[in-house]
């Protein structure tokens, strides 16, 4: 069965992707987005004019690495997120094939 990593179920007649999970994900990057506009580049900034060093190369490379970090949150929680998902998608697709072949088997037992 095949699934994609939004948490879609693409084989079982549903078609409809999950609604929250792409929110979800978004809601991971905001909130770390957030995070280092408000809290860590500041803190950066002001650390950086307390050492009579802002605009200065260590203050951008201090900057860089804290981008970086952020960007590596996000990519980690969003794989984790989908990830999750795929895996769940997979075991529903199991337990419907399970269930059709139940099913089946069922049907097959009765006609004979």
């Amino acid at each position: 069965m095949a699934t994609n990593p939004y948490g879609q179920n693409m084989n079982l007649g549903m078609g409809q992707p999950n609604p929250y999970l792409q929110q979800q994900g978004n809601a991971i990057a905001q909130n770390v987005t957030q995070n280092l506009q408000n809290n860590i580049l500041p803190g950066i900034n002001s650390g950086a004019m307390a050492a009579g060093g802002y605009g200065g190369s260590r203050q951008g490379i201090a900057q860089g690495l804290a981008m970086q970090g952020a960007n590596r949150d996000i990519a980690n929680a969003q794989a984790n997120l989908y990830g999750q998902a795929y895996t769940a998608d997979q075991a529903n697709n199991t337990s419907m094939n399970i269930a059709g072949m139940n099913n089946d088997t069922s049907r097959y037992s009765t006609d004979v």
